[in-house]
């Protein structure tokens, strides 16, 4: 039987009692805002918004088994030897909501490897692992995989809450572009912390927002270059985006070490700058980033990443984007949502990367500014209140009906990444909970030209209440959105360039999906998918694995022409209902 429907949320008011009907005097969407960082599971269910049961008076609907070609979720080809010349991966966090009061609710999964004789084809042995594993196994490429992740157990994590719990993560987010090692992850208590995925070297820098400051999603822009956290201040009864620049060091090198400047996301410091008020928007839900310089590449690439700033011969060739190994952003959006106030508001974020490049880039005397490090205001990098030509700017907020899941396009930059829509780099997509993806024109927010109004040029039809949108570095087509419909247990692969729905996967096992990761790996696109009432994180092979060009094991299914095969999944103990992975090797 399907439950009464809250006109407003358009959640079950059965199912959510305990939050709609609460005493709390406070403005009522500022309280949805502060009950989103609970995690226990009836409140994230809350967050995911409606399943397939408010959608559908009955299960009439065909969900077919996927084809499994073998359980394991191995494909081996050729001898395997000792001799592995060639190997990686992808792993990263899994958030749930978990079954004992104790556990934190964040693992470290691996989610797909792969090994080989040589990099080529037939002429080589090959052997794809493609389960998602949440303990060590004995393969010798698992000594990464922790429950619960290594990240919660650090004093320095526990010393930052200062006497407090330090709660639950709430989300955890990476860069979609840059090859983005560590994850940002916010917690319930205001922590926003560095995650691991085993190539960082359990390292984890913190930092954390006020006590009246609650996180409640978060964003990385391309390159690593910043946080973007949504937050509801509950002394002022506000909605912020509050502004943390990033360091890291690149892969193996420690040279370059600039807050907010490209890297690979190995942080090493993170600081919060300050906060942009969101204008009628008490209780922000979401959030996504881009800019207009994306970094496909390690910046190991050409020995970049043992550059120095401190001459001007340097300094020039990063400001007049001599080639692409000096590129850094100039301009860039963020886009923020709130789904129980239907809005949505578009952010300029060209002061930030402006005021970055005048400092690093132009003369010695703003350079020798950004060499006095540290916590201060006045400390580089330094917070609004001493630099507030670098605060960004909200441009727009427009009205949504319930928007969900929200995503921002980034411009092809790198022809070796495949990419169909030569647009995308100025769209923002929005989803609503009556199943439309809203595609944006972002014009001239996109880039350095003058801010133009967000305009509607699309509406696309997926499932009821996507609940996630994925996209991006490890995506076999960069700019094609996985987008998971929650009320119709679907995931929906999504053209930009055409408006149209590609495929379609649909699996009797999948009981309530909510996210969606892209783990590709030489040659093997996997999705792996969060599933919430299930308990489990499925993977599915998305295209016909191609080592090196080399359709080594032919086509999916059982007679080659299938658009998936599952390979496998890891129970989780909680209900998971985030993923974010980067590559490990």
């Amino acid at each position: 039987m399907v439950s009464v429907i809250d006109p407003i949320t358009g959640l079950s008011t059965t199912s959510y009692e305990r939050i709609l009907n609460t005493d709390d005097t406070l403005n009522r969407s500022a309280y949805i805002g502060v009950a989103s960082t609970y995690n226990d599971p009836e409140t994230i269910n809350y967050r995911l918004g409606p399943g397939y049961e408010d959608s559908h008076q009955d299960d009439s609907d065909n969900f077919p088994t996927v084809y499994t070609r073998n359980k394991s979720g191995n494909y081996n080809y050729g001898n395997q030897n000792s001799d592995v010349r060639d190997y990686t991966g992808k792993a990263g966090q899994i958030l749930y909501a978990p079954e004992e009061s104790d556990d934190p609710g964040v693992d470290r999964a691996r989610f797909s490897w792969s090994s080989h004789g040589g990099h080529g084809g037939s002429e080589y042995w090959h052997r794809y692992a493609l389960k998602p594993i949440g303990t060590n196994i004995d393969d010798g490429f698992s000594h990464f995989v922790k429950s619960p992740d290594p990240s919660i157990q650090q004093a320095s994590w526990s010393a930052a809450s200062e006497g407090e719990q330090l709660g639950r993560p709430i989300a955890v987010a990476r860069a979609h572009v840059s090859w983005s090692n560590t994850g940002i992850m916010i917690f319930q208590n205001g922590l926003i912390g560095a995650s691991g995925y085993g190539n960082n070297e359990d390292k984890y820098p913190y930092t954390k927002l006020p006590a009246n400051k609650v996180p409640t999603a978060v964003a990385v822009t391309n390159n690593n270059e910043f946080a973007l956290v949504t937050l509801w201040d509950t002394k002022a009864l506000k909605g912020q985006v509050a502004v943390v620049a990033l360091e890291a060091r690149a892969l193996e090198q420690h040279s370059w070490r600039y807050a907010g400047l490209p890297n690979v996301g190995t942080y090493t410091r993170l600081k919060i700058l300050g906060y942009v008020d969101l204008p009628g928007m008490a209780a922000p839900t979401g959030i996504s980033a881009s800019s207009d310089v994306n970094r496909w590449d390690w910046m190991s690439k050409n020995n970049v990443n043992q550059e120095r700033l401190d001459t001007q011969s340097t300094r020039d060739k990063w400001h007049n984007s001599v080639d692409d190994d000096h590129k850094a952003a100039s301009a860039g959006f963020a886009v923020v949502t709130s789904r129980s106030e239907n809005k949505a508001a578009f952010i300029d974020l060209e002061p930030l990367f402006e005021y970055y490049r005048k400092m690093y880039f132009t003369t010695q005397e703003n350079f020798n500014q950004t060499k006095k490090e540290g916590t201060a205001p006045d400390q580089w990098p330094f917070n609004f209140d001493v630099a507030p030509e670098a605060k960004p700017q909200v441009s727009e907020v427009i009205d949504v009906e319930r928007p969900t899941a929200v995503a921002t396009g980034f411009p092809r930059s790198d022809t070796r990444n495949k990419m169909n829509d030569p647009n995308f780099g100025s769209k923002a997509f929005i989803t609503t909970m009556d199943g439309e993806l809203l595609v944006y024109d972002v014009g001239g927010l996109a880039t350095t030209a003058a801010a133009d109004k967000p305009k509607l040029i699309d509406t696309i039809v997926v499932g009821h209440n996507p609940t996630d949108i994925a996209y991006g570095r490890d995506q076999g087509t960069k700019d094609e959105l996985a987008i998971v419909s929650r009320g119709d247990r679907k995931i929906d692969f999504v053209d930009p360039a055409t408006g149209s729905v590609t495929g379609t996967l649909k699996d009797s096992r999948l009981q309530d999906p909510v996210a969606v990761i892209s783990v590709t790996t030489r040659g093997a696109n996997v999705l792996s998918v969060a599933d919430f009432a299930g308990g489990q994180v499925a993977n599915y092979l998305k295209d016909p694995i191609g080592s090196w060009g080399d359709r080594l094991f032919g086509g999916l299914g059982a007679n080659g022409k299938a658009a998936f095969e599952f390979t496998d999944s890891l129970n989780i103990p909680g209900q998971p209902f985030m993923l974010s992975a980067a590559e490990v090797n």
